[in-house]
């Protein structure tokens, strides 16, 4: 209830600048009044508890994308802190498939792998791990494997790129831009260009004391891509490896579009 409470407090004193998006309609309506785009979004459900029918009024608010955990176990799913042998509770079967008939967008960010192949074989749509990176060039529990990657892409999801430092490469010395670049092109050589996208998770404006939460190290950024104004950079590292501009744009902004035509419309 205080997430709700701040996050509608903000919305009010900010319509002038931006629209909420329920589907592809209100997309390119914020477009056009030049506004901006927000999908409203829950990192973790641990907030409901066990009362799944709890999701049908965040929907009623306006919510269009949600993941089960942050890491955690709650009485839905577990997150990669917890039991590598629980995944998804029969109250988390629950809540996946009712956020697949309401058309919410599952994402599996900060799922364990159990709740991964749990929650793809409960649904039969496309799901999503919206900040991630490889495992197989990082490997860390936050990143996933190649199996999940193409498994993702079967389903028609997508899979989001993750700036977070830790996650791109265990060695501080290589957690630069360029390293980033590398699980790009690796996420594209597994899922295909239309199956991949941003995800980069900037926290640097965060309290000091909620990024200790899950910063290991005292080092904060990748180098060279420390905060959102880095982007254009990125971008032209991209092109510089062969990347075309529609292959930026699918990237950027289609992808993630196509995905609202298919679960949101």
């Amino acid at each position: 209830m205080e997430i709700i409470e701040h996050m509608s407090a903000e919305i009010m004193e900010n319509l002038d600048i931006l629209k909420i998006v329920k589907n592809t309609k209100d997309f390119d309506q914020a477009l056009a009044e030049g506004k901006l785009a927000v999908v409203i979004g829950m990192e973790g459900l641990s907030g409901i508890g066990n009362r799944v029918n709890l999701i049908n009024a965040l929907y009623l608010l306006g919510v269009r994308h949600m993941s089960l955990t942050w890491n955690e176990e709650n009485p839905l799913a577990t997150g990669v802190r917890g039991n590598p042998n629980r995944g998804l509770t029969e109250k988390g079967i629950q809540a996946v498939k009712l956020m697949e008939k309401l058309g919410i967008i599952i994402d599996l960010a900060h799922a364990n792998d159990k709740t991964f192949w749990d929650v793809y074989e409960n649904t039969t749509g496309p799901i999503v791990n919206s900040h991630s990176n490889s495992r197989a060039l990082c490997n860390v529990p936050r990143n996933i494997s190649d199996e999940q990657i193409r498994a993702i892409s079967e389903r028609g999801g997508l899979v989001g790129l993750n700036s977070f430092n830790e996650f791109v490469h265990i060695d501080r010395d290589k957690q630069d831009i360029h390293h980033l670049a590398n699980h790009l092109d690796h996420m594209v050589e597994i899922a295909g260009i239309e199956y991949v996208s941003f995800g980069f998770d900037f926290f640097h404006y965060l309290k000091t004391d909620t990024i200790d939460s899950f910063v290991e190290d005292v080092n904060i950024g990748t180098k060279g891509f420390e905060t959102i104004v880095r982007i254009p950079d990125f971008i032209d590292i991209l092109y510089s490896r062969g990347y075309t501009k529609e292959d930026i744009e699918k990237i950027s902004y289609k992808n993630y579009y196509r995905l609202m035509e298919e679960v949101l419309d």
